[in-house]
């Protein structure tokens, strides 16, 4: 398996023209710190380990997809995450770095169905996602309420 991820890595990297380059091209916006090219080279050259838990951080940290060095059947990005649209390849990343275990069916459902132009899901949706959030707004409006009563009856 670490050879098999190393090669992965050193086909990536060959492609972005080198391990700086790689590092400056593939860095996430949601990783916790920055890929080091010194350690992408290590890797390469088999002085580093490339183990179970360094190819899931360096997945989230390239913005790849999840087992993408385990597995040869994933590709490093999709046609939409190639789209220019910022919020297209937002939505992409983010399913890209969960676990697959961890997405949720129905949300997919939605957003193919969105992503497949059905309007009337899209209005659906939307009217869905005002409800929600006029929701939090109240409960929201409804805690601050209780604190202050609270507050008031303690001070009497």
């Amino acid at each position: 398996m670490n050879e098999l991820r190393r090669k992965r890595l050193q086909s990536l990297v060959e492609e972005e023209g080198g391990p700086k380059e790689f590092c400056e091209k593939r860095h996430s916006d949601s990783a916790d710190k920055p890929i080091n090219p010194d350690q992408i080279y290590q890797i390469i050259n088999g002085r580093r380990n490339f183990g179970e838990k360094a190819a899931r951080n360096m997945e989230k940290r390239a913005g790849l997809p999840h087992l993408y060095f385990d597995d040869p059947e994933l590709t490093p990005e999709t046609e939409i995450f190639k789209e220019s649209d910022p919020t297209y390849k937002k939505i992409m990343k983010a399913l890209q770095e969960k676990p697959r275990d961890q997405v949720n069916v129905n949300t997919l459902r939605v957003i193919e169905m969105l992503l497949k132009g059905d309007q009337d899901l899209a209005t659906k949706t939307e009217g869905i996602i005002t409800f929600v959030e006029q929701q939090r707004a109240n409960y929201s409006a409804t805690d601050t309420n209780k604190e202050i009563n609270k507050k008031t009856n303690n001070k009497e």
